[in-house]
């Protein structure tokens, strides 16, 4: 149980640090439309290139936990500097179970969730 403990720990963690980067991202823009410099699209490569592992390798109920804090922060803090990020990771989420994250994205718009 602790091992389980512990792994939640850190994926929240890992996934709320994640979106305090995406926060402080340099507005997109310049000639090609992209978020900052070379360095910056990288890392943003980089985190959603792991990202894809990661919600594969998900349990259950951690992949819950994670839609559940990707969806909130989704629908109430993201800026408009992280919207092509936040949507990169929802749809590392929609990429491992695409019926729940679907489901709940129906529900927040149905005025359900």
């Amino acid at each position: 149980m602790l091992t389980n403990l512990c792994r939640a720990d850190w994926v929240t963690s890992l996934f709320r640090r994640i979106l305090s980067l995406y926060e402080n991202l340099p507005e997109e823009g310049g000639r090609r439309n992209t978020t900052g410099g070379k360095s910056e699209e990288a890392v943003l490569k980089a985190i959603k290139n792991m990202l894809d592992v990661i919600c594969l390798h998900l349990s259950e109920p951690l992949f819950d936990l994670v839609l559940k804090i990707v969806f909130e922060y989704a629908t109430t803090t993201t800026r408009a500097n992280a919207v092509r990020a936040i949507g990169q990771m929802v749809a590392c989420l929609a990429r491992t179970n695409p019926q729940k994250t679907t489901d709940v994205e129906v529900q927040y718009l149905r005025g359900e969730g």
